[in-house]
Order: structure tokens, then sequence, then C-alpha cells
């Protein structure tokens, strides 16, 4: 497979920039999408952005260069290679160190722009688009020094000879995204009339284990749903159909137009990533969501919690980056609601975290912060990102 740009933390932001910026334009945008060439070659392309009109269509493909290397020959010849053998119209390297001028030359005389930070910052600011940087820390009801010692008192007893390796504040990442939805309202008696009205809440979510979650005062933040996995414009659209509910077979192929065998692959894909489940009733198969989502007016976030919100770092340490940025989730965030988000915000939310050897295997030991208690949750996650953890 060709990788057009890595994922990372630094390309998460930069990509957003280019997603922002192509989405003004009024481009319908996907990010980190895997196309097959006519080759047979797979590419992945950072942005892919399409526009549909009744006399007029356009495909972009767009590489990310977040690194420190301005753009070079190597960087064009590449991105052309994806847009002829993907039947692009045009192509975008977006850049935050300039390009050389063997790669200017080369992109003029075959459709593709060069996008470095000052042309970045122009179009954000002729587009008018907002980013969302806010970032909030929740304050810790306890020390450092205190978590440890909850630690040290949950392994006490056990005869495994548990030992801690070592430990560390870490600041794990929640999204806060606030919604916002128009629905109509019959209203009156004898003389029955629609009433439009809007719809306001807010989600936390969490980027890296990819969950809905709530928070508890008690328990912490707590799983409502997983998120499904990034999504193929075939598998969007069929997940879209189920956020209404179970449907048929027959009821997909009539409502889609779909042959059998394209909505079989579509649907089997789905069900290989844990979304959808298949089931029999009346003799007739069925398919529906494996988790459904809660109703848009049943989610708020915690007012307890966004009062220890504050936009100081309270206490010294790491903070872990996610593998998903904001705008990654939007898509789906949509589907499922079908709502407008309003607003964004990072929280960077503590825990006291320790490295637990034991049992012939390592594991975490994680203390929420602001509960004072052993997240179990939290254990999880972090246990399978042990080697990965900067501490």
């Amino acid at each position: 497979m060709i990788s057009l740009g890595e994922v990372g933390f630094e390309a998460g932001e930069l990509k957003e920039a280019v997603v922002k910026i192509l989405s003004a334009k009024g481009y319908e945008v996907k990010r980190d999408v895997k196309l097959v060439g006519r080759s047979g070659i797979e590419y992945h392309i950072d942005v892919l952005a399409e526009y549909e009109a009744p006399l007029q269509s356009l495909k972009i493909v767009v590489k990310c260069k977040p690194d420190d290397e301005p753009i070079d020959r190597n960087d064009v010849l590449e991105l052309i290679q994806a847009i002829e053998d993907l039947k692009a119209d045009k192509g975008v390297i977006a850049g935050l160190s300039g390009f050389t001028s063997d790669a200017l030359t080369l992109a003029k005389n075959h459709n593709v722009d060069l996008w470095d930070k000052r042309k970045i910052e122009r179009y954000t600011k002729e587009l008018k688009v907002r980013f969302s940087d806010r970032i909030s820390y929740a304050m810790p009801s306890i020390t450092a020094k205190v978590a440890r010692e909850i630690v040290d008192k949950s392994i006490l007893g056990i005869l495994s000879r548990l030992k801690v390796e070592g430990g560390s504040v870490l600041y794990y990442p929640y999204y806060e995204f606030g919604l916002i939805k128009k629905i109509y309202e019959m209203k009156g008696f004898l003389f029955r009339k629609a009433q439009e009205r809007m719809v306001r809440t807010s989600i936390y979510v969490d980027p890296i284990a990819r969950e809905l979650v709530r928070f508890d005062l008690k328990k912490g933040m707590m799983k409502i749903m997983k998120f499904p996995s990034s999504l193929d414009k075939e598998e969007a659209g069929i997940f879209k159909v189920l956020t209404e509910g179970e449907i048929s077979l027959d009821g997909l192929m009539d409502l889609t137009k779909y042959p059998f065998e394209r909505i079989d692959r579509i649907l089997n894909k789905l069900i290989e990533k844990g979304i959808v489940n298949r089931f029999e009733k009346k003799g007739r198969i069925f398919y529906r969501l494996k988790e459904e989502a809660p109703k848009l007016a049943h989610l708020s976030t915690s007012s307890i919690l966004t009062s220890r919100l504050t936009s100081n770092k309270p206490l010294s340490g790491e903070v872990l980056k996610a593998e998903y940025g904001q705008s990654d989730l939007d898509d789906v965030i949509k589907i499922i609601w079908k709502c407008d988000i309003s607003s964004k915000r990072t929280i960077l939310y503590p825990y006291y975290v320790c490295k637990v050897i034991g049992k012939g295997r390592r594991s975490i030991k994680a203390v929420d912060m602001v509960t004072k208690r052993i997240d179990e949750r939290m254990n999880a996650i972090l246990t399978g990102l042990y080697l990965e953890l900067p501490f």
C-alpha cells in the first residue's frame, strides 16, 4: 500500500485545517480514506474532497506533510501517480515547511496545488474558518501522593507479590462536543401547526477508546456506547439507514437500489467491524446496529465536571495524545444524531497511573484523581497502551 501522508498528532492538526478549508469551499470531505486505483494499488489518502453538481463533479486528493522537511519533487510525483491511477481531477499537498523549486515547477505542470503555512493561513482568514483550540483541565481532588497510597492499598495482601514499577500523573484527553438540532413539534388543539424548536446539548467522547462517555461523580467517566471505526462512503450510507432502526435485507435493497451482492458485501464488512448484528425474524433476515445510540434529548455533559474545569494545568504531568482528532469524529456524530456541531473543547482529565508487575505480566493501575478511586475501565485501556505511555 502506498501511504500519502502519515497519521500523527501534528498531522491531525494540519489535516483539520485542510478539512475545514475544503468544507468551507463546499466540498464533501473525508479523512484517511483507502482507495484502490485502476492498477490495483491501494492508496491511503489523508483527505478526499468531492463536489457533485448537475453539470459538474470534482475529486481532489490531498496529502498532508506536517514534518520539518519541505515538500519536494518526490512528494509531487507520488501524488501525480495517485491522481492518474484514481482518476482524480486535482491534487493538493499541504505542508508546514514550504516546498522546493523543483516541486513547484512539477506541480504547476500537473494540476497539483502546493499549500504552505502562509497559504493555509490566508485561506482560513478569507473563508473565516474557525478552529477548536479550547483546552481545559479537570481539577484533581487529591494529590499524587494520596493517589499513590490508593494504589499501594489496592495491591496489599495479594499473594502474587505485585510490584509497582513507577507512577506518574497522566492527563487523558476527552472531547466535549456542543450539539444543536432543529426539530419540529405539532402545537395547537383545533388548528395544529408545526413549530420549530432548537435542541442544544453536549456530549463527551473518549477519542482513544473511541467511546461515547458520561461523567459520574462516584464512578468517573463511564462508557455509554462504542463509536464505529472509520467508515467508507458505502458503509456510512448503510449505517445512516440503520440509525433509524432495524430493517430487513429486502428493505435495504429496496431503499438503496443496490444489488444483493453489493449489499451483502457492505453488511458483512459492518458485521466484521462489530457495528451491525444480523438476526432472523419470522423467516426473514434483518439487520440492526449492535449498539443503539441514545436520543439526543437524553444526553448532556456534567455541570459538576464543568465547574471543576480550569484553563491552567493544575499538576505537572504528561498528556496522552489521541489517535483521532476532533474533526475525525464529526461525520459519525452528525450521522448518528442528525445534528450540527456548534462547539468543541478538549478536556484533559487527571489520572495517577502506575505500572504494575506481577503474575507474569505487566498491567496498569489508574486512580481517577477527581473521584479518588481505582478506575477499572482506564486500567484496561492503558494496559493496552502500556508500551506507548509517556513515562
